[in-house]
């Protein structure tokens, strides 16, 4: 039945008062460790399981437990099931499904008064409630698929012994696939309540003991305990979907710990694997004890034992001194997925103190890695000037729900190596992705240029798809790659090699083109009969786009009569201009084909301080892989020298000179990866850019600071010394080398513009007072200004206020004495703009108001003009102050009396 949250806190409440009078006996031996997880059903409802473990012998047994669900609703959940461990643990399940009105983030709970006692670590842990917390996040299901909490395999009760290793591993699997990460945190005892003095093992002991968790097994590993009792702990695993969070259990563990003569069984080192989906997994497992004639029972728990389709299983029979164990898992197509899945081995002697057995365990981890199997028998085969690939259409799991389809990747260079099986994807490798296919099982590769040669893999990929929308996908994962297979387009076409600048000119400038000539087989001369002629285009820009000039012709009878591979371009502006030429192919038959285009190298520069900036651009077919800078030395020589050898397009010349001009050139290193062409290295020339280095680089801003006698505890006002103290940094001293002097800028109020105040020459003039103020509220920056005049940046901001001062007095007599005959502020006042004062007699007549801030007033009625009687007078005074802002009224109106005395002269 669902209660709301009064009643909630009521039997709360209820259930802490009638512990006052529940002898502590009752209480000693009841929870000891547990976790709430949950299942999802659709339809925003969960099946929730509350797991804990107690002690049957206590009275303090709980056939129900309330379930609080996080969003305003509670359960009484009926116990549904009972497992005696040992004669000391029991575990007890409660299950019940909650449906959810709205999609978002749920904290579900249960708190129990009843720890157990005798806690090492938990003082007093008897009054200490037991608290189990769960996270459900259920974020956007149309873009991330529904979830189920971690499921935990493995029971969270241990024995340790002192001087031995402990190992343990909470068997976490998560039936979605998603990643888990492990962390060990303090317990609770209510929501958002830590266990109060709560420390880790480690902590508690005086000893150089450490106790830690692997974050991505959730190992856990104490080494090593030195003092016996019992410790708890708190495992929290979080789990993670493409990086997002969507949920979290929070596990609640007890570590017994003995000081027997005895010594923890231990199982061999076991290696991480990867198996492709389809083959059969097994493996031997051995254990063995140190301590002679004790029987080992070897056990195994983890996500191959729960999925659905084709779980794992293991095989072991105790045996005395050492024992073994086979695991095999005949894996499916189904089992792909991103995360690995884990196997927990655990070995236990068969140690008694008399006749209670106090056993010993050792548990070890094992990774294993379900790789879709890659894609088979890929050829890749030229078709004009495509590459068109095949592989085999009958892939193992194009049937598997997992099973979203097929991507491309392509390197240039040929690569027929064979990658180890726990290869997936090809992330982080040569090969880009060039496509998906989802249906074919071919694929045609239209971007593909004469004199490269092409590698090709295949993968298949896999991934969780969402319930609403199959098409979106997530924790995707790709197969094994597939075999690698090479092709090249045949040398049916001219394949230019060489556009390179000869001369650097604006009107005479020449360009130097070459290529490698169609290869007779490739071509099939008989298909494509002579005569053949070559037509050289030129474009401007780097792609043959716009408009074409048509430069040269080279007519031939006969294929072997084509001996021409080179050709100058003259009377060019190579100082403004890129070139790219083409090269078309005609036979007798008409246009056989275009060669691709290539471009120039086209350098260009960018003035510094004290260095020139250098970059390049170009488009060729064939691949540069590294540059030779070149520069004119010396300055006006004509001749250049190598200074750098990069592999970017880019490089920047240091510590030259600012005004004295710089000349430099490019010198590229490329090649074709096609084996039908020679392995010639291919050497292009840019034009020769000059440049003058020049400082036109901004100095680093000062920071600023202001003071005025504001800052002082005590201000003395001298009106005739009103001035801001601005000091500032020296750039010269951090991150400049030539800064002179600065400019002051000023602005009256925090929203004004700034405007020039005046200039310091001098870096280390640093100091500046703003002087003859009428009032010190204003905001100031500073800019520093090189000996280029370049200017920083504004400085920080520095806006100062002013300490206003109205104080009114509470007598005057207005007698014509010349002293005290007006009512004025105590004076001198300061940084007032105006105010608005009213003073009333005591009947509530207005007797005299002003806007002035002196008042003066002389005691006389600002009805009649007479003078008004001795008395006592209230005043209201509102004031007006002269602030950053602007002109600000005082949030509090000043009010008080006034005795106007009018005693003889």
């Amino acid at each position: 039945m669902k209660n709301n949250m009064q009643h909630s806190a009521l039997k709360i409440l209820f259930t802490l008062i009638t512990l006052v009078f529940i002898p502590i006996t009752l209480l000693a031996t009841h929870n000891r460790a547990g976790e709430i997880t949950y299942i999802y059903q659709g339809d925003l409802t969960f099946d929730f399981t509350i797991t804990t473990y107690t002690d049957p012998n206590s009275p303090a047994d709980r056939n129900e437990l309330i379930i609080y669900y996080g969003d305003g609703v509670f359960d009484t959940v009926i116990r549904s099931s009972i497992l005696v461990l040992t004669s000391s643990i029991q575990q007890n399940k409660y299950t019940r499904s909650h449906q959810y009105a709205a999609e978002g983030s749920y904290t579900i709970y249960m708190q129990d008064p009843n720890r157990v006692d005798g806690i090492n670590n938990i003082e007093g842990s008897v009054n200490v409630p037991f608290y189990l917390e769960t996270i459900l996040t259920m974020p956007d299901a149309l873009l991330f698929g529904n979830n189920s909490s971690v499921q935990l395999t493995n029971y969270p009760i241990d024995y340790a012994n002192v001087g031995e290793t402990f190992t343990h591993n909470p068997g976490a699997y998560d039936p979605d696939g998603d990643a888990l990460r492990f962390s060990l945190i303090v317990p609770r005892q209510a929501p958002g309540i830590n266990v109060p003095g709560y420390q880790y093992p480690d902590e508690y002991t005086d000893c150089d003991d450490t106790f830690t968790i692997d974050s991505l097994t959730g190992d856990v590993v104490w080494e090593v305990p030195c003092v016996p009792g019992i410790f708890v702990i708190a495992i929290l695993i979080e789990e993670f979907r493409d990086g997002i969070f969507v949920g979290s259990v929070s596990r609640d563990m007890q570590i017994e710990v003995l000081d027997n003569p005895n010594h923890a069984p231990f199982i061999e080192m076991i290696a991480d694997t990867c198996v492709f989906a389809g083959e059969d997994l097994i493996k031997l497992i051995t254990a063995n004890d140190p301590d002679i004639g004790q029987k080992l029972t070897l056990t195994a728990t983890g996500g191959p034992f729960t999925v659905d389709i084709s779980p794992a299983t293991f095989i072991s029979t105790p045996t005395i001194n050492s024992v073994n164990g086979t695991f095999q898992w005949e894996t499916e197509c189904e089992h792909v997925r991103k995360e690995f899945y884990q196997v927990i081995f655990k070995v236990q002697d068969d140690y008694k103190l008399g006749v209670t057995p106090q056993p010993l365990t050792y548990q070890r981890s094992w990774i294993i890695y379900v790789v879709g199997p890659p894609p088979l028998n890929l050829t890749a085969e030229p078709q004009g000037n495509k590459i068109q690939l095949q592989w085999d259409s009958l892939y193992q799991c194009y049937n598997s729900d997992n099973f979203i389809g097929f991507t491309v990747w392509r390197k240039t260079a040929c690569d027929t190596s064979e990658f180890d099986i726990c290869q997936r994807g090809l992330e982080g490798t040569d090969y880009e992705l060039l496509d998906s296919v989802y249906v074919n099982h071919s694929y045609t590769d239209f971007d593909v240029v004469h004199g490269q040669i092409y590698s090709y893999r295949i993968l298949a990929e896999f991934a969780e798809n969402s319930d609403i929308v199959p098409t979106f996908y997530y924790n995707r994962v790709s197969s094994n790659p597939s075999n690698g297979a090479c092709a090249e387009l045949k040398r049916d076409l001219p394949i230019i090699n060489h556009v390179s600048v000869n001369t650097t000119d604006v009107e005479n400038g020449s360009m130097y083109l070459q290529w490698y000539n169609p290869d007779a087989i490739d071509l099939d001369t008989i298909q494509n009969p002579g005569p053949y002629q070559y037509v050289i285009k030129r474009y401007e820009g780097f792609d043959a786009s716009g408009s074409e000039t048509e430069i040269a012709t080279f007519d031939y009878p006969f294929f072997t009569s084509i001996t021409d591979t080179s050709f100058v371009d003259t009377f060019l502006n190579t100082v403004f201009n890129p070139y790219t030429y083409t090269i078309d192919f005609i036979t007798s038959e008409g246009l056989l084909g275009t060669s691709t285009s290539a471009s120039s190298i086209y350098l260009t520069s960018a003035p510094a301080d004290n260095k020139v900036i250098l970059s390049w651009n170009f488009n060729v077919p064939w691949t540069n892989f590294k540059y030779d800078v070149y520069k004119e030395i010396p300055i006006g020589s004509g001749n250049f020298d190598s200074i750098a050898t990069v592999e970017t397009a880019a490089y920047t010349d240091m510590n030259l000179a600012n005004g004295v001009e710089q000349c430099y050139r490019i010198k590229g290193f490329g090649n074709y990866t096609a084996e039908s062409l020679p392995a010639d290295t291919l050497i292009n020339y840019s034009q020769i850019k000059c440049e003058t280095p020049i400082d036109n680089e901004l100095p680093c801003a000062p920071v600023l600071t202001v003071t005025n006698i504001c800052d002082t505890d005590d201000p003395s006002f001298d009106p005739a010394d009103l001035r801001n103290d601005l000091s500032w940094t020296n750039p010269n001293l951090s991150c400049a080398d030539d800064v002179i002097g600065y400019y002051i800028y000023y602005a009256t109020t925090q929203s004004a513009t700034f405007a020039f105040l005046d200039s310091v020459q001098g870096a280390e003039n640093i100091e500046y007072s703003h002087k003859n103020l009428e009032s010190l509220a204003g905001c100031y920056a500073v800019v520093a200004i090189d000996s280029f005049y370049n200017e920083s940046v504004l400085s920080n901001k520095v806006c100062v206020d002013n300490c206003s001062d109205y104080i009114l007095p509470n007598v005057f007599t207005p007698n014509g004495d010349g002293a005290n005959d007006l009512y004025t502020p105590v004076l001198p006042y300061r940084f007032i703009d105006h105010v608005n004062m009213q003073i009333f007699n005591r009947w509530g007549a207005l007797v005299f108001e002003s806007t002035d801030p002196i008042l003066n007033w002389d005691g006389t009625d600002i009805n009649s003009g007479k003078d008004l009687e001795e008395g006592t007078y209230y005043y209201v005074c509102d004031v007006y102050e002269i602030t950053v802002n602007g002109v600000s009224k005082l949030e509090k109106p000043l009010s008080g009396y006034i005795h106007l005395i009018r005693a003889d002269k």
